[in-house]
């Protein structure tokens, strides 16, 4: 028996499981709004990024596809640092730019909020967390490496369900960060 392809020439690539969990909570008929990249969503992140700065003094890590510069959800994906001790003392500051989170867990605090018609994802979180290594890690490689970048921005096609979407999304960023064992 023989493969039509050269089976060395693919690695399998598995999912996490927390990765299978959240693929199993999405809607199997929903499907992902992909758009061109919004230079005026960019500004807003940019603009955005300044003010939570300027109020509360911490380091603010923008991701995502719009920050690549790519096709995507044009949603603005943002880390801001903060141990978790400190949380209480920024929460304030940064509720006056985002609005109430979200969620308040003890390691993090997530916002899911739209903001004059941008859809924000932003996370207080600690720099020293194994996301946010992972995620400055991806996108590190996807900015240094256009031919990454490049395979990065072809799998964001319209029409996909978002179950297909993010299995691909999780699959790449599985490949380029080593994030596979997990």
């Amino acid at each position: 028996f023989s493969f039509p392809f050269s089976v060395t020439m693919y690695t399998l690539i598995m999912l996490t499981e927390q990765q299978k969990k959240y693929l199993a909570k999405i809607p199997e008929d929903r499907i992902v709004n992909i758009q061109p990249w919004d230079p005026n969503a960019a500004d807003f992140a940019k603009g955005l990024m300044d003010e939570i700065h300027k109020l509360s003094s911490l380091e603010v890590f923008w991701e995502g596809s719009l920050a690549l510069g790519i096709p995507g959800e044009n949603d603005i994906d943002l880390y801001i640092f903060s141990e978790p001790r400190d949380f209480k003392k920024y929460l304030p500051d940064i509720i006056q730019i985002l609005g109430d989170p979200t969620f308040i867990l003890k390691e993090k605090i997530l916002w899911r909020v739209k903001k004059a018609g941008h859809k924000i994802d932003a996370s207080l979180i600690s720099s020293d967390s194994q996301t946010v290594k992972q995620d400055k890690l991806f996108y590190s490689l996807l900015s240094e490496n256009p031919d990454l970048l490049k395979e990065y921005a072809a799998l964001k096609k319209r029409g996909l369900t978002a179950r297909e979407y993010y299995k691909r999304k999780n699959e790449f960023y599985n490949r380029v960060t080593g994030n596979d064992s997990k």
